[in-house]
């Protein structure tokens, strides 16, 4: 077992992945779908640890002009442990783009974006649940 990213990474597992996303005009607009499901089974050669789990991650995206927002939404179940763990989370983001200054020289942007996350861990008869609302600012020159 080695770590990654601070996070424990099994080389040797062979999870399986499959998914697809679909783009749709629809007037000035553009919707977009995405759909993915990961899952694995597997044991790790020499430790002889089990790893078992499956998940899947649904966004759907809309953008007209200068609004962009999507939402997310993701579920896993670990039953690698003893104890069957369910994690999900909920995901929202909207941001507006607004231009500030346009030139032969280049453009300046703001773009005020809201981002709010909900999730929730269920291990048993134990459950966590978390949510944050971030509200943020960027600014963009291009040249």
């Amino acid at each position: 077992m080695a770590y990654q990213n601070g996070m424990v990474f099994k080389p040797s597992v062979s999870p399986m992945a499959f998914g697809a996303n679909l783009s749709v005009p629809l007037y000035e607009a553009t919707i977009g779908l995405s759909a993915f499901c990961s899952m694995a089974d597997d044991t790790v050669p020499n430790t002889g640890e089990n790893v078992d789990y499956s998940g899947y991650f649904l966004r759907i995206k809309a953008e007209k002009g200068p609004f962009t927002a999507w939402f997310d939404y993701s579920a896993m179940t670990d039953r690698s442990a003893s104890v069957e763990i369910d994690y999900t989370n909920a995901f929202l983001w909207a941001q507006y783009r607004i231009p500030v200054c346009e030139s032969a020289t280049g453009k300046f942007n703001l773009t005020p974006t809201v981002r709010y996350l909900a999730s929730s861990r269920e291990e048993g008869s134990s459950d966590i649940e978390n949510s944050r609302l971030r509200v943020e600012l960027y600014s963009t020159m291009t040249f």
